[in-house]
């Protein structure tokens, strides 16, 4: 449990760099034009491949956590 918390710290703190990266990017794209706005959208979607990455991975760690802690939330009726 506690190692998972320290990966799930990890990846958190990963996911919000990501999140600045695409956000920085893609307000520069809306800035620019010709060849400087196709890099930065494709590197605000190149890092928005990155952030997709850890989503995906914090949510397999949330699972594996659940799983062996027996945990099992009820989502809905």
């Amino acid at each position: 449990m506690e190692a998972a918390s320290h990966e799930a710290a990890a990846i958190y703190a990963a996911m919000g760099m990501e999140e600045k990266a695409v956000s920085f990017y893609s307000e520069q794209a809306k800035n620019a034009v010709g060849k400087e706005k196709e890099l930065f959208t494709w590197l605000a979607d190149w890092e928005r491949t990155h952030l997709d990455l850890l989503m995906a991975l914090n949510k397999d760690l949330r699972q594996r956590v659940w799983q062996d802690q027996r945990f099992w939330p009820c989502y809905g009726s």
